[in-house]
């Protein structure tokens, strides 16, 4: 057996049956305990030095971590996620072969251990509401790093070496305490996400602490404005030359940004931008499609979407119409060097469920020239749950 998990044999659920397992089955490589509530003690691993992937995630019970598990060699995944009963997982981590660990809402948890040198291949790491516990100065020896999930926690302590998080290419800070300096370690960093600002920073600290991550192509910025919408600052992020997703859902402001880069394909603005300028909406949207159509590689799956939560379509949108269709006309005799496209903006009637799987279509000469533009995020998996518009959200596309 190379895998074991005790939920697909409820009647062998026990820890005196896991113990047995683990003891004899030394070519074990994958254990799954997620949801074993009466777990309170992980049994002694060494029995099983092959074991490669070790899931522990809700087993709300379990206050007692075997001391062979932190010097364990092959393990590569371990998740004790919502593990809220644990308390220690001992001085230090000495696991050669782990790639990615996940700490998230173990909320009893005291301190987080120690890292040690030979952890050199972990590569992501979710760390959630930790109760009081800081991060260890040996955070640094963790130099394989490519993707850190910050939920809750403080990271003001984390030692700021300029070479720890070289290899970082995603960064989420949710709710954490965190000083802008923090940023300026991340210099590969492609992806990141703000979710709430600590009471000693501010969106211009922030904004300016993103000139120096030139490689961003992802940006999330989530409850980062101030709640005076009257005092919304001067921001943008044209100087962000490979973005190409930007939110700024869930904020209190006036205005977006008028200067984005000519490569952005994905903006949102949506739930809880509830005060948005109409006008500056309308000048964004003109400014961004000009942009996009200025550096459009006329490849039909390059397009740019605008997701916008205001009342009504700009006016410079011609054809416009209440149903559920549009005809335009394209000139006959365009010169082969010119480039057409295409704007489309689309209403969502408030209060109407709409599913995920519904699909918006484009048709050119009896063909589909573009399907499925209104779904949530090109980069996001299919889903068929249903979503229910509240707001007055709008999606621009532009094709070319």
């Amino acid at each position: 057996m190379a895998s074991f998990d005790p939920c697909s044999r409820p009647h062998l659920v026990g820890q005196g049956f896991v113990v047995v397992v683990v003891q004899f089955l030394n070519k074990l490589q994958h254990l799954n305990l997620s949801c074993c509530y009466k777990l309170k003690e992980t049994p002694d691993l060494s029995g099983a030095p092959n074991l490669k992937t070790l899931y522990l995630e809700d087993c709300d019970k379990l206050n007692y971590i075997h001391p062979s598990l932190a010097h364990h060699k092959s393990l590569v995944v371990l998740n004790l996620s919502r593990c809220s009963m644990l308390k220690t997982l001992g001085e230090k981590l000495e696991m050669s072969s782990l790639k990615k660990l996940d700490l998230q809402e173990c909320t009893s948890l005291r301190r987080v251990p120690e890292f040690g040198e030979c952890m050199k291949q972990l590569s992501i790491l979710t760390i959630g509401k930790i109760g009081k516990s800081k991060l260890p100065k040996t955070f640094v020896n963790l130099v394989g790093l490519s993707e850190l999930n910050f939920i809750n926690c403080d990271v003001t302590g984390v030692c700021l070496s300029h070479g720890c998080f070289v290899g970082v290419k995603k960064l989420e800070l949710i709710e954490c305490s965190w000083h802008s300096r923090f940023l300026y370690c991340f210099h590969s960093l492609e992806s990141l996400t703000v979710d709430g600002l600590p009471e000693s920073e501010s969106i211009s600290t922030l904004m300016g602490s993103l000139s120096q991550l030139t490689s961003l192509t992802s940006l999330t910025l989530e409850g980062c404005f101030d709640k005076s919408v009257e005092q919304t600052p001067y921001y943008d992020v044209a100087h962000l030359a490979l973005l190409t997703d930007l939110d700024l859902s869930s904020n209190y402001f006036s205005r977006l940004p008028i200067k984005l880069p000519s490569s952005l394909r994905e903006l949102h603005a949506e739930e809880g931008c509830d005060s948005l300028d109409a006008s500056n909406v309308n000048d964004v949207i003109s400014k961004a499609c000009c942009a996009f159509a200025e550096s459009s590689t006329q490849d039909p799956e390059d397009i740019l979407q605008m997701w916008i939560n205001v009342k009504e379509i700009p006016a410079w949108f011609d054809h416009q119409e209440q149903y559920n269709g549009v005809s335009i006309s394209f000139p006959h005799n365009c010169p082969s060097t010119e480039t057409v496209a295409l704007a489309l903006c689309f209403q969502f009637e408030i209060g109407r469920t709409y599913y995920k799987d519904e699909s918006t279509t484009v048709t050119c000469n009896a063909e589909d020239a573009i399907r499925h533009l209104a779904s949530r995020k090109s980069s996001d998996p299919p889903q068929l749950s249903p979503q229910a518009i509240s707001h007055n959200n709008i999606l621009l596309t532009l094709w070319c």
